[in-house]
């Protein structure tokens, strides 16, 4: 498996896995990006994505798609424990990729934080 991408078994895909996520309740909102978390039942982090057409046209919408997954792969072995994560993304302008990984790192952090109390 390439480890560089993000295979099936990295993805949230079903309705019911993003349903489980969204009822854990577990949400913090950090700049345009409300991140969604819950412990993973695998052994390793997962990614979801919710991005409506508010955000813009489909253009717009896979480019936020493609940065956040790559800010993902970043940071998905930096939990103490791997997390279902579901991203919402709200209505903004495109950011650069750095700015997407500050913002999914520090909801990272407030979730993980979250879970230890």
């Amino acid at each position: 498996m390439n480890r560089q991408g993000l295979g099936r078994e990295d993805r949230i895909r079903r309705g019911r896995e993003f349903k489980a996520v969204f009822e854990h309740r577990r949400a913090t909102t950090n700049g345009p990006l409300r991140v969604h978390t819950m412990p993973a039942p695998t052994p390793h982090a997962r990614l979801g994505l919710a991005v409506s057409r508010r955000v813009g046209n489909a253009v717009h919408g896979n480019r936020i798609k493609r940065l956040l997954r790559t800010a993902f792969r970043a940071l998905r072995d930096t939990t103490s424990q791997p997390l279902d994560v579901v991203i919402v993304v709200l209505p903004h302008e495109l950011q650069s990729l750095n700015e997407y990984e500050t913002h999914l790192r520090q909801a990272l952090l407030l979730a993980e934080q979250d879970a230890k109390q």
